[in-house]
């Protein structure tokens, strides 16, 4: 957007001549600081669609296809004679995408009624689906139409499983060591190319935080990635887990991955 957006007003309704809302300002394109003619706004659909949920379940959850895919560039778009769609470099083993029978090469031009432009609009596409969702694929192989009826998943970081919560789970659990009221998950490879992480960054991301527990309180947030506990590496989501019913506490020193940088913070659970 052209629309002027300035430090303080970020956050702010976007509207359009009419006065109609059609996006949320978030930042600016500048060297200066100022607002220099280039503007990003969330679109309103994608904004509405995640505070219906956050109202409605309290997170967001993310369907998943399974595919990593690549730009057609010119001399792609020539190959395969199209002109948009997402190329299809690897199907992720065990996702909606193998089970529905996409392979490497396809080109996925339509997700049920949605024409897919590029690769970024497949994501887009899919992320606003619900998990669950019986979506149909239509895909180009080898020049020919195909179709495709993909029951979608949730995106593999946000599942939030019994054994993958530190101190147990359930109204009636025990706490157990230390992060207790944290979730977390294993960082897959369409998780970690989506958050741009270093292929030596392993560890678990934290999928929940319960808001009045002491690693709230100490700063551990949804989406950093625990990389150690009290100097410990971790490798997993299982590892973080059984590390944590180890550590004896009430203190643990956590070393975290956050924002393209690594940090400690120390979490007491007497807090």
């Amino acid at each position: 957007t052209d629309a002027a957006i300035n430090p303080g007003n970020s956050g702010g309704a976007l509207l359009d001549i009419e006065g109609r809302l059609i996006g949320i300002n978030t930042a600016i394109l500048s060297r200066s600081g100022g607002f220099t003619g280039v503007g990003f706004a969330i679109p309103i659909n994608q904004a509405r669609s995640i505070a219906e949920q956050l109202v409605k379940h309290g997170r967001v959850d993310r369907a998943y296809l399974g595919v990593q895919t690549q730009p057609l560039e010119a001399e792609l778009s020539s190959m395969f004679n199209v002109t948009q769609g997402a190329l299809v470099v690897e199907v992720q083993p065990d996702t909606p995408a193998e089970k529905a029978g996409l392979k490497s090469g396809d080109i996925i031009t339509k997700v049920d009624e949605t024409a897919i432009r590029d690769t970024r609009h497949l994501q887009m596409t899919v992320t606003r689906l619900t998990p669950g969702t019986e979506a149909k694929i239509e895909y180009l192989r080898e020049g020919k139409p195909a179709t495709a009826k993909v029951k979608l998943t949730s995106l593999p970081g946000q599942t939030r499983n019994p054994g993958d919560r530190f101190g147990g789970s359930g109204s009636d659990h025990k706490d157990i060591g230390v992060l207790n009221g944290v979730g977390v998950g294993d960082i897959a490879a369409d998780l970690r190319e989506q958050l741009n992480l270093p292929s030596r960054i392993v560890g678990a991301i934290i999928t929940e935080v319960e808001p009045d527990s002491a690693s709230a309180r100490a700063g551990l947030r949804e989406g950093d990635i625990i990389l150690e506990l009290d100097r410990r590496p971790v490798r997993n989501a299982d590892e973080a887990v059984k590390l944590s019913e180890e550590i004896k506490g009430p203190k643990v020193l956590v070393r975290l991955w956050r924002n393209g940088a690594s940090r400690f913070l120390v979490v007491d659970e007497t807090k």
